[in-house]
């Protein structure tokens, strides 16, 4: 598996990025869902990472925000095949070394009372 800084625009993310939704759609009134949607991802201040298989197949996803000196978890998706292999552990890391790149050592994690899905 191999974990990279990627752009969200392209086809297989936004396919994982339009699963995580239907997911937290299922669980959430629309008003209480703050998800962040492509162009907002394409910002200078988020990280987004990509995990890919031996076979360069999207497995899963993740974005940091980052303000101030703090970066806030976001669109962590790992696809439902993918669960349970470490990718999101990987895709944490990823995005954790890049905060730190970028001189930053706090992360925060939004209330995810349902959703279960960023954590497998």
């Amino acid at each position: 598996m191999q974990v990279q800084l990627e752009t969200p625009k392209q086809a297989v993310v936004i396919a994982l990025i339009a699963e995580l939704d239907a997911y937290q759609d299922s669980l959430y009134p629309p008003e209480a869902r703050y998800a962040l949607d492509l162009t907002a991802l394409e910002q200078d201040n988020v990280l987004f990472a990509v995990a890919r298989n031996a076979d360069g197949h999207a497995m899963g996803c993740g974005a940091v925000v980052l303000d101030g000196d703090a970066g806030e978890l976001k669109r962590m998706f790992v696809h439902p095949t993918a669960r349970a292999q470490g990718v999101a552990a990987q895709v944490l890391a990823k995005l954790s070394m890049a905060q730190s790149y970028r001189g930053q050592a706090r992360r925060k994690a939004p209330s995810v009372r349902y959703c279960t899905a960023w954590l497998a």
